[in-house]
């Protein structure tokens, strides 16, 4: 059963995409999306939560408002 995408990936590996679903996705122990609209459905296969929102500053995707103010309060400042 499949968990999450580091079933797949390795941490710091670059992905060369076969398809046009996710532009870019980058395992650095978390998903980071260039552009929402293209990574989402990638990430609805492999059973993770739609991504919602986006970091501003390092694109980094979140499925809930919530977890982006924090993440912005904290990594940001």
């Amino acid at each position: 059963m499949i968990t999450s995408y580091r079933d797949f990936y390795k941490p710091g590996e670059v992905i060369e995409e076969t398809d046009s679903k996710a532009e870019a996705l980058v395992a650095r122990g978390s998903a980071r999306f260039l552009d929402v609209e293209k990574a989402a459905p990638m990430n609805k296969e492999i059973g993770q939560p739609s991504i919602r929102n986006v970091c501003s500053v390092c694109g980094k995707g979140f499925g809930t408002a919530r977890g982006m103010k924090s993440h912005m309060t904290r990594i940001h400042k």
